[in-house]
């Protein structure tokens, strides 16, 4: 329990690290703009698929940074949600790919969190083939940053 906490909250931190340096840095870049986009409507449609709301298809699109941000304060507060419900419910699902499943709560959430690292990466590593700087959101920098500023 102690872990995903840990992971979730991570996961929230870098992806904010992400949006401000969209904001600041790479505002013109359509590649991460793409990409932040889909970690943060992955995330909404997992989200929806646990409230048992309509689910929104388009997964890909290419959000303004001022939506990104009020994307993430509101995912922000879902996640915090969550983490203080049962997360070991159970829900059933059908994903994009028309497979359908069940996993809990818990579960997702780490799924969200892993999804989000995976494309960060991603984003890094192509920030750094165009020598871009780099946004770094690695875990250890994650428990410096809240180690020093008492998170």
């Amino acid at each position: 329990m102690e872990y995903l906490n840990k992971q979730v909250h991570h996961c929230i931190w870098a992806n904010e690290i992400w949006i401000e340096f969209l904001s600041d840095e790479g505002s013109n870049d359509q590649y991460l703009a793409k990409m932040m986009s889909h970690i943060l409507l992955s995330e909404q449609a997992w989200f929806q698929r646990i409230f048992g709301q309509e689910i929104g298809q388009n997964i890909w699109q290419i959000l303004p940074s001022e939506q990104l941000t009020d994307l993430q304060e509101e995912h922000r507060k879902i996640y915090y949600q969550l983490l203080e419900q049962d997360i070991d419910r159970v829900i059933s699902f059908q994903r994009f790919s028309g497979d359908s499943g069940s996993s809990s709560i818990g579960d997702i959430l780490l799924h969200l969190c892993t999804h989000g690292q995976h494309h960060r990466g991603q984003m890094s590593e192509y920030t750094s083939k165009r020598e871009m700087d780099i946004a770094d959101t690695d875990y250890i920098s994650y428990s410096i940053h809240t180690e020093m500023n008492n998170i």
